[in-house]
C-alpha cells in the first residue's frame, strides 16, 4: 500500500524524512505553500497534494497546478469551483495518479 506524508510546511527535513519513508504522495498545507515547493516535491520522486483548502484562490491554484487530491473544508463547495474551472464533464471523472516509478 503507498505511503503518504503529511505536513504543514515544505521543509528540508519535511522532504528528506517523506523520501526516507518511501512515501508515494506528501501533503502540504494551502496557507504554507511556497512558490516552487511542488517542484521540490516532484523532484524528489513524490506526488505532491494540499490540504487544508478554504480560499477560492487556493482551490484554483490547486487545480491550475493539477494537483490530483484537494483536502478541502468544504467539500461541496470546492468540487463546484473544480468542475467550474475544469468543466463538468473532467471534473466527474476521478483523478488517478500512477505512484512514482510506475509506467
Amino acid at each position: 500500500m503507498p505511503r503518504g506524508y503529511l505536513a504543514g510546511e515544505l521543509t528540508g527535513t519535511v522532504l528528506a524524512e517523506a523520501v526516507e519513508v518511501g512515501a508515494a504522495t506528501l501533503a502540504i498545507r494551502a496557507s504554507q505553500l511556497r512558490e516552487g515547493d511542488f517542484g521540490r516535491i516532484r523532484a524528489a520522486g513524490i506526488v505532491p497534494l494540499i490540504w487544508s483548502l478554504r480560499a477560492e484562490e487556493h482551490i484554483r491554484l490547486a487545480v491550475d497546478l493539477g494537483i490530483p487530491w484537494l483536502g478541502a473544508d468544504d467539500p461541496a463547495r470546492t468540487r463546484r469551483l473544480v468542475e467550474d474551472q475544469l468543466g463538468r464533464a473532467a471534473a466527474s471523472r476521478p483523478l488517478t495518479v500512477p505512484a512514482p516509478g510506475a509506467p
